[in-house]
């Protein structure tokens, strides 16, 4: 994994990058989708509970994640935010060769007041996300009257307010469910796709709603509202697909149930001599090729095909043949 932080003028806002390393083995995700974290806090803090772990919740599902710890406090306004979001935004596109993140395919998460941000850079932001994740966010006018006056999202959403998925609790007392249903209801009208999801109970500001993210407390626990981060991804996945892969390719003489020694793990194939002896005269350098890189015993040599010259479906046939009778 790569780690940088990045500041940002004029309150020395950072981002931190969490990004995946490359590898030849990852071809197939060379460059990943990205996800801007926005923790909670009421635009007065960001919460540790909903910045890194979330981050590396998504960055363990293949994608690259950021958090910004935007400017808060008394002094400052959510306007001055909303530039450090921008400012983030822009920097994760303009360098998404050097970050491997698709500037085309960045979410905003966000939180509580980080849902507010996210939501924000997505109605009114000069540049904004593809899509949104928004937890337990406040939207409504009425939310500006509390912590720190806001601005109200719902009469600002339009036509070109990105997706979301969204989701919170009925039972949330501080920011009531009724911010989040607006706010659906004012994506419908302009036709934008979303998805909601409202939990019957948990508390505010519950993250990952798992221990790890709990800070002891067990109201910040609930295994049902905890659901929604696997959704998230699977919306994700649904909205911009998963990494390419190929399906298994079919060989000649494949049966359904039965798996072909060409799909058996080199580590398998070394404990018979004879399987072995098959495939050293398929792959010459097999040996070598797994004393570079040992991590090549647990794949196998239908994975090959057409990374070794002369392997092709026809002589991984062959193999297959002579290994059936070792």
């Amino acid at each position: 994994m790569r780690f940088n932080t990045v500041s940002f003028e004029p309150n020395n806002a950072k981002l931190s990058c969490y990004l995946h390393d490359s590898s030849p083995e990852l071809q197939n995700a060379a460059v990943r989708p990205g996800i801007l974290v926005f923790p909670g806090g009421g635009y007065m803090a960001c919460s540790d509970r909903e910045a890194e772990p979330v981050a590396l919740a998504y960055m363990a599902q293949g994608y690259n994640a950021y958090v910004l710890r935007y400017t808060v406090g008394k002094d400052h306004t959510p306007e001055e935010a909303l530039k450090d979001a921008e400012a983030a935004l822009e920097y994760i596109k303009k360098n998404g060769a050097e970050l491997c993140t698709d500037p085309d395919r960045i979410a905003a998460v966000g939180f509580s007041a980080g849902g507010h941000l996210a939501a924000s850079l997505g109605v009114l932001g000069r540049i904004k996300p593809r899509l949104l994740i928004l937890s337990y966010l406040p939207t409504l006018e009425y939310m500006s009257q509390g912590i720190k006056p806001h601005p109200s999202l719902t009469r600002s959403v339009n036509a070109s307010t990105p997706p979301a998925f969204i989701w919170t609790t009925q039972n949330d007392t501080m920011v009531p469910v009724d911010n989040s249903l607006a706010f659906a209801l004012e994506l419908a009208k302009f036709g934008i796709p979303f998805e909601l999801h409202v939990f019957l109970s948990g508390d505010h500001g519950l993250s990952l709603a798992v221990p790890s993210t709990s800070g002891g407390s067990g109201a910040m626990v609930n295994e049902d509202a905890a659901q929604w981060f696997p959704l998230s991804v699977k919306w994700l996945k649904n909205m911009w697909g998963d990494f390419a892969y190929s399906q298994v390719e079919k060989v000649p003489g494949d049966e359904p149930g039965k798996k072909r020694r060409i799909d058996t793990a080199f580590r398998e194939l070394r404990k018979n001599g004879l399987s072995w002896e098959v495939v050293k005269r398929y792959i010459p350098g097999i040996e070598a090729m797994i004393e570079r890189d040992f991590m090549l015993n647990i794949i196998t040599p239908r994975n090959l095909k057409g990374q070794i010259p002369g392997l092709t479906a026809e002589t991984l046939e062959q193999m297959n043949t002579e290994l059936d009778k070792t």
